[in-house]
């Protein structure tokens, strides 16, 4: 059995047909964009310069069809069984042990990973928040209800806004269709899933569909998360972040701006902007 094609079906083909009758995707008139989310970090991280993360990337049914038979052929010849952990692999635990100290091995993974995003999505959407930050801006500010308080749902919101935008812009310009379809998939099982899940529905009336840790193109969604929260929290800790050969090709092949978070001079600029008043 062709393990790579079953996987495929599952994470691609299958949203193609839910909102299309069963048709094959293949055979589909209008083009099916997908926008897959995974998050980062700890909302009750309390350590210094903690953040969180959602990110991930927007590209067509056929696109991500292609991205799961190289990302699990990548896999397979790095003997990683999927779903691949960016958290445990840069720890070096588990099926990622002999890898602790392989620098080479790993720079050349990485790279190969970042080679596959980049020709297999269109736009990579990434938001985090300094937590300490968002806290604050909630004890300072009095908030209405219509900006969530948890970190899931704050940042969520945030890239399906990006997302949504980027469809409107393709929209206006004639690249995207009336009759082109968008999916939102994020992570199942994430904390505030619920609370979420509210938010989604009173600031835009369209719901993500939610999917388990083994929808393949997660595991790359999970990867930027990882990468761009790592920054941020260094920067936030130390003033500068340690060179990473893996970051360093993210910046050289995803488009500039992919990377936003907020820290306490933008939320508090927003703030102020939207009119919230100060708690005495």
């Amino acid at each position: 059995m062709n393990t790579a094609r079953v996987t495929r079906y599952s994470a691609a083909e299958h949203l193609a047909r839910s909102v299309n009758f069963g048709r094959d995707g293949r055979d589909l008139s209008m083009t099916m964009f997908t926008a897959n989310f995974d998050a980062s970090g700890l909302a009750g991280d309390t350590s210094p310069g903690a953040a969180f993360f959602v990110s991930g990337f927007v590209s067509t049914v056929e696109k991500w069809r292609a991205f799961e038979d190289e990302w699990l052929s990548l896999l397979r010849e790095s003997g990683i069984k999927s779903p691949f952990h960016m958290t445990d692999f840069e720890a070096g635990v588990q099926q990622y042990a002999s890898w602790k100290r392989d620098l080479p091995r790993r720079n050349e993974f990485l790279s190969r990973a970042v080679d596959i995003m980049h020709k297999q999505t269109h736009k990579p959407f990434s938001h985090g928040v300094i937590l300490a930050d968002l806290r604050r801006m909630f004890m300072e500010f009095d908030i209405p209800d219509i900006v969530p308080p948890e970190p899931y749902a704050f940042c969520g919101l945030q890239v399906i806004g990006y997302t949504l935008q980027w469809a409107s812009n393709r929209f206006r310009a004639k690249t995207m269709t009336g009759a082109d379809a968008m999916e939102l998939v994020f992570e199942d099982g994430d904390l505030d899933k619920g609370k979420f899940m509210n938010a989604t529905r009173r600031r835009y009336g369209k719901m993500p569909v939610f999917k388990t840790k083994t929808w393949v193109p997660f595991q790359i969604c999970d990867l930027l998360a990882w990468e761009h929260r790592r920054r941020v929290v260094e920067f936030a800790k130390h003033g500068a972040a340690r060179s990473r050969a893996s970051y360093a090709e993210l910046e050289r092949r995803l488009p500039d701006g992919a990377l936003r978070f907020d820290n306490w001079q933008s939320l508090e600029r927003f703030c102020i902007s939207a009119g919230f008043a100060r708690r005495v």
